[in-house]
């Protein structure tokens, strides 16, 4: 059973419409995000544990599924203000971001156990890149050790229009970027790189995977192995002394 108090818990954040549980599960069965799936209410407050098995180490793990919702009009306009200006907040000591009151308590409790999150919007919908808001102050404030910005879109369709605004957005602020919606098939967005990311954390929890030492010893090696070599003697010849009409 997972520890309620243990700093192992992956937050997972989107409008309803973004299929959140989706991404989940291809995350845990390491496959192919499944587009015929589609998004279910319930998501809201969902809570799915995975039992992370590395070549280094296990894990106990848990997501934490929640819908976001429409900003107040004043935090969009900072949020777009934020993305005309990425480095609007990257070297700030202080956190001037917007507050929501209603969810300072909560987002203090999440920060004792809260590691990861993954934040999932639709691009053919920008205005709701904007819900990023209140967690991109969150992450100003706690430093959580995995930052995800996922594109994805509920039919898997490509999105030609540019995201670079979105991505440089990302890169200013500590978020990885992941475009799901990339329609280039050697793009390095795939949900295998989440997985990795989320691979590559230091969770608290974590137990290293101990192997069993090898305590045979190696064989001896016989004398007819060892090969032989060949010393040449490079001692000098006696050297007659010089005469004096050598030395004239």
């Amino acid at each position: 059973m997972t520890d309620m108090t243990a700093k192992n818990k992956i937050l997972v954040l989107g409008r309803p419409k973004v299929n959140k549980e989706q991404i989940i599960n291809s995350v845990v069965s390491q496959t192919p995000l499944d587009y015929n799936v589609e998004a279910k209410d319930s998501d809201d407050g969902a809570r799915i544990t995975w039992s992370l098995d590395t070549r280094y180490y296990q894990a106990q793990l848990e997501f934490w599924v929640d819908n976001t919702e429409t900003l107040p009009p004043s935090q969009i306009k900072h949020m777009e203000e934020w993305l005309a200006n990425p480095d609007l907040h990257s070297e700030e000591e202080s956190c001037s971001i917007p507050e929501d009151p209603s969810m300072a308590q909560l987002q203090e409790h999440l920060s004792e156990v809260v590691d990861a999150i993954i934040f999932a919007f639709d691009p053919t919908d920008p205005s709701s890149f904007s819900d990023i808001l209140p967690w991109a102050r969150f992450a100003k404030l706690h430093a959580p050790g995995v930052l995800l910005c996922v594109a994805v879109t509920a039919d898997g369709k490509p999105v030609e229009a540019s995201k670079d605004e979105w991505f440089e957005w990302c890169v200013a602020n500590g978020w990885e970027w992941l475009d799901l919606t990339d329609a280039d098939p050697d793009t390095e967005y795939t949900v295998g790189r989440l997985r990795e990311a989320l691979e590559s954390n230091e969770w608290a929890n974590m137990e290293p995977i101990r192997k069993p030492l090898n305590c045979e010893k190696p064989p001896a090696t016989t004398a007819e192995e060892v090969p032989s070599i060949a010393f040449q003697d490079t001692a000098a010849e006696p050297h007659e002394p010089a005469t004096k009409s050598e030395w004239d």
